[in-house]
């Protein structure tokens, strides 16, 4: 074999290695997707469909079509129900529901992620303008409340913001090893209790193997992160002193609000329902911020859930923050009214 034919082998040889195992990895990946499609549980991905929001594709804006998007965190996501029964979903069916949908049906696409909060809005919106949506229905407040949250899960993706499709296996391989760790015990990984080995020698090296396995896929990406252009937003957060102990929240909020009217399109600020009185007072004093920061906005409309749901009721969530299935059809129910007046 001559040195060019030699060198020409071993180029193929790579190319069709990385082939081989890039079609292995996504064959995965799809199996993970479909797997989880409409998992009833706890899981953080359970209904997440291959383009990174919960619930079916929703292909391209027909004609007469009002597209709504929801973007929040795990109240929004529905942690704990189907896909199906969390809010955004229910509101579409609710919305629908005898309208004459030869001239266009109303659609609402669940954009939430656990663990999200306003700092992520900003990113969540750019990264779907492909969606054309019409409206945005921002869902948040819990998840701000300590004013630290900086949790950007689908945009911190490298596959995602090159491809639009984002990759679960990493995340099911973390959470496996979590649950291996603890016993089986997810819930307490979550809460970053103590390591308990329950588990035979062969349980902790598969835990071992898919942590390693996990470092190694967050290691290529923060080194592809690095080679992607950032996102710039204005920081409006300076401009917020009245919002006291969230003077982040409602700057981020704001930004996000932002962007949404500086687009030409309607921005519905939802107060979730009020877990306390520190709930209460952070809510007060974003409504009041934005209000004043977007005087005069005609496309700038806010709704007041607040007191709407009893969060100590066990039929209306499980845990005094996540909703029910029941919770869930109760808050679209108090929505309904307030979307469609958006498009009247």
């Amino acid at each position: 074999m001559t040195r060019r034919r030699k060198i020409v082998f071993v180029i193929l040889s790579v190319v069709m290695s990385f082939t081989g195992a890039t079609a292995v990895l996504l064959a995965l990946d799809l199996y993970v997707h479909a797997k989880f499609d409409d998992y009833v549980g706890r899981s953080g991905i359970s209904g997440t469909n291959i383009w990174g929001y919960r619930g079916p594709v929703v292909g391209t804006k027909q004609a007469g079509e009002h597209r709504i998007v929801v973007v929040g965190g795990s109240t929004t996501f529905g942690y704990g129900v189907t896909p199906t029964e969390a809010f955004p979903a229910v509101l579409e069916e609710l919305l629908n529901q005898g309208r004459d949908l030869t001239d266009g049906k109303v659609s609402v696409v669940n954009l939430g992620y656990n663990n999200e909060g306003a700092h992520s809005f900003r990113f969540t919106l750019k990264d779907y303008e492909y969606l054309d949506y019409d409206a945005v229905l921002f869902y948040s407040g819990y998840n701000n409340l300590s004013d630290l949250n900086t949790s950007v899960f689908r945009h911190n993706s490298p596959v995602f913001r090159l491809t639009g499709y984002l990759p679960l296996l990493p995340v099911v391989m973390r959470e496996k090893a979590l649950s291996l760790r603890h016993g089986g015990d997810v819930n307490a990984a979550d809460l970053s209790e103590k390591t308990v080995f329950k588990l035979n020698l062969v349980d902790r090296a598969a835990a071992t193997a898919l942590e390693t396995a996990t470092s190694i896929s967050d290691s290529l990406e923060r080194q592809l992160t690095e080679r992607l252009p950032e996102s710039v937003f204005t920081d409006l957060g300076q401009m917020a002193p009245s919002c006291s102990h969230w003077r982040k929240y409602c700057g981020e909020m704001a930004e996000a609000v932002k962007f949404v009217l500086d687009r030409d399109k309607l921005a519905l600020v939802v107060t979730q329902p009020y877990r306390s009185e520190r709930h209460r007072q952070q809510q007060t004093l974003l409504s009041a911020f934005l209000r004043e920061q977007f005087r005069g906005a005609p496309k700038l409309h806010f709704a007041n859930l607040g007191p709407t749901l009893n969060l100590f009721d066990p039929e209306q969530t499980w845990d005094s923050m996540h909703l029910t299935p029941s919770g869930n059809r109760q808050l679209a129910q108090h929505l309904v009214e307030r979307v469609r007046a958006l498009f009247q």
